[in-house]
């Protein structure tokens, strides 16, 4: 026979485990954000290397601290991590494209951005 306090007690534990479980697949989710930006010539859609690629939260703000720039390469893509999620306006040379990249926990973002 199982006494209150033994009920009590499983309870207790089993609610505990629950507890542990899910701390510990939070804490393991992927948090990482990633965005791949590809840069093409617009008439041709040929891949631009050599292009600076600058995200940015507030594009006319020039080297914002939260501004994030990579540089394309022989296949017209700049690669992007963070760590947190947001959205953010693509800049490719300094000139504002009109392109976003969005920042999700675990997932990339593929965006091609077309300059003249």
């Amino acid at each position: 026979m199982i006494t209150p306090i033994k009920k009590t007690l499983q309870i207790f534990c089993i609610a505990v485990a629950v507890l542990v479980i899910g701390i510990t697949a939070a804490c393991n989710r992927n948090r990482e954000c990633k965005a791949i930006v590809t840069v093409v010539r617009q008439a041709t859609n040929e891949p631009l290397s050599g292009v600076t690629v600058t995200l940015t939260t507030d594009p006319s703000c020039t080297n914002c601290i939260d501004d994030l720039t990579a540089t394309t390469d022989g296949s017209g893509k700049a690669s992007f991590t963070t760590d947190l999620p947001k959205i953010m306006d693509i800049l490719a040379n300094s000139a504002v494209t009109g392109s976003v990249a969005r920042f999700e926990e675990g997932e990339t973002d593929e965006v091609t951005v077309k300059i003249p």
